[in-house]
């Protein structure tokens, strides 16, 4: 039985900073970012995150009038 798949992204996170603003494609380059930043800015909590779950939601909407009136356009 397979295991749930591979997250689709990681963004680093820092406790009293600002929100994440960019995606990394794998944990690894997550995790070098996060290293990078942490030296930039000593004492302050780095995390790496990754999604639990996605949720889309799609509906199409298709309104139809009656154009069978005279209308002068």
């Amino acid at each position: 039985m397979a295991g749930p798949p591979i997250p689709p992204f990681y963004v680093v996170w820092c406790e009293d900073g600002a929100s994440p603003t960019r995606k990394h494609d794998r944990e690894y380059q997550a995790e070098q970012e996060a290293k990078r930043l942490s030296r930039e800015n000593p004492g302050k909590k780095f995390c790496v995150l990754a999604p639990v779950t996605r949720i889309v939601t799609q509906q199409t909407v298709i309104e139809r009038f009656d154009a069978s009136d005279d209308i002068p356009f």
